[in-house]
């Protein structure tokens, strides 16, 4: 097992394997760093790069949580300016604390970005002490759906792949004959973030 990912440790290692040996292998699995992917190329001449199903949802994953973020400083940047004017109104320095609005979407937004068959769905509401009122799953949806017009469909099509990935566990052929067409849902997606993963 070679202990760093740097080139001078890595290509010994594969030019020391057997050219014949090298030719042999048709997939070269790996996550998104592009030096592996590049393997393939240097060391693997009939391999094809692949990307495993789990880094690709990590992406999405990782790119929502990025623009989940952008969504929490704007409401941040609003919950402050308001804290402002109400602190000149009272002319004297008051203890800040953030919007209800700001609290359910940096509690709760795991939610957007979790396998819906996954999430347990709780219709019955239960007190949340931080919000000050019963809440049941579909009321953090529909809360956070408000925030930002985006997040329903965003999560729509992360839950696309996702379904995928189940849906297609074990059966390489189904999958190959599924996955252009998330690729072109997402190639023709308004989201900038989805045409990027395509």
């Amino acid at each position: 097992v070679q202990q760093s990912r740097r080139q001078e440790i890595t290509e010994p290692y594969f030019v020391g394997i057997p050219y014949n040996e090298r030719a042999r292998v048709k997939y070269i699995v790996s996550d998104m760093y592009r030096p592996y992917q590049a393997y393939c190329k240097e060391y693997f001449p009939n391999a094809k790069p692949v990307i495993d199903s789990f880094h690709v949802l990590q992406l999405i994953n990782w790119k929502f949580l990025q623009y989940i973020r952008t969504v929490l400083k704007r409401i941040d940047a609003a919950d402050r300016a308001r804290h402002e004017t109400v602190q000149q109104s009272f002319h004297r320095e008051l203890p800040f604390k953030h919007s209800k609005d700001y609290l359910v979407l940096k509690h709760y937004n795991w939610m957007l970005l979790k396998n819906q068959q996954h999430l347990k769905v709780y219709t019955q509401a239960t007190y949340n002490s931080l919000l000050g009122r019963y809440m049941n799953t579909f009321d953090y949806f529909e809360w956070m759906f408000k925030l930002d017009k985006n997040f329903d469909e965003m999560r729509d099509l992360r839950e696309r792949y996702a379904s995928f990935n189940v849906k297609y566990a074990g059966n390489p052929e189904g999958a190959r004959k599924a996955l252009p067409a998330i690729i072109a849902i997402y190639k023709s997606s308004k989201f900038e973030m989805y045409r990027q993963i395509a």
